[in-house]
């Protein structure tokens, strides 16, 4: 079935606040679903999760604190992460 033509002005349709991720490993709990979206798919009803506390949780996973300070490249001292890591989503 060809995928549907979406105008340009809207490249990733009406889904733009609502997106799936499948992470694994790490302690994460098996079968584990997280948050869930309304009735059409569009919006997080449940749960919202920001990219940066998905980042912030893959941190937490390594065991780095995502609160650690370190230099960027303009030498200034910066947070890895201002977000706090999901972790209910470990087992």
């Amino acid at each position: 079935m060809p995928c549907p033509i979406r105008p340009a002005t809207r490249p990733r349709g009406d889904r733009k606040k609502s997106r799936a991720a499948l992470i694994a490993g790490a302690g994460i709990g098996r079968g584990r679903i997280y948050g869930e979206s309304d009735q059409t798919g569009s919006s997080p009803r449940t749960d919202p999760v920001h990219p940066t506390d998905l980042l912030a949780t893959v941190y937490h996973a390594f065991g780095i604190d995502p609160a650690t300070m370190m230099y960027n490249h303009l030498n200034q001292l910066r947070e890895l992460v201002k977000d706090s890591p999901v972790t209910a989503l470990f087992a």
